[in-house]
């Protein structure tokens, strides 16, 4: 008889503690913190999708980084750029565009010197002053030379932006 007023009791004990986690679990961000952010990136896979040199080199393990100044206006629209990379310019977000609870989800495309046309897509969690998750570059080149290439990408907020910054794109920041 002791077993069967036990497994009652047991179950009324495991369903409080599972309300009270719940209760205390931190409200997802909604927005990226006004300011300058850093970045960077590392190739996890590479593939060239057609015959030809590939128009962008980037093997796996290649490294890079990416700045930009988040504005005010910009927090929940930050710059593509700071996703991007270095040598990726005039990025554009697509009309899927997903930012919301800790997560942003996107594609987009940005021009790059000597490749032309790149689309990247976005899937990152954040907070307020760092993010982390994956970006993937896919070129549809005219030519020969195309690839798909994926990256680890981690941010962070480093600072207030440089008076009269604001625009995206590899602002110096000074520190609040």
């Amino acid at each position: 008889m002791r077993l069967f007023l036990l497994v009652p009791l047991a179950a009324l004990a495991g369903c409080g503690g599972e309300g009270e986690q719940k209760a205390k679990a931190p409200e997802r961000a909604q927005a990226m913190n006004a300011g300058q952010w850093q970045s960077t990136f590392e190739v996890t896979n590479f593939r060239q999708t057609d015959a030809g040199r590939p128009r962008l080199n980037l093997p796996v393990g290649t490294r890079d980084d990416g700045a930009a100044c988040i504005g005010e206006g910009d927090t929940r629209r930050p710059p593509m750029e700071l996703f991007a990379g270095s040598g990726f310019e005039n990025c554009r977000w697509g009309d899927n565009f997903y930012m919301r609870n800790g997560r942003l989800v996107s594609s987009g495309t940005c021009r790059r010197d000597g490749v032309g046309q790149v689309e990247v897509t976005i899937s990152v969690d954040f907070t307020g002053t760092s993010f982390e998750g994956t970006s993937e570059m896919v070129t549809r080149l005219p030519t020969d030379g195309d690839v798909i290439a994926a990256a680890r990408i981690e941010g962070r907020r480093t600072g207030a932006c440089t008076p009269g910054a604001g625009d995206g794109g590899g602002n110096q920041s000074r520190p609040d």
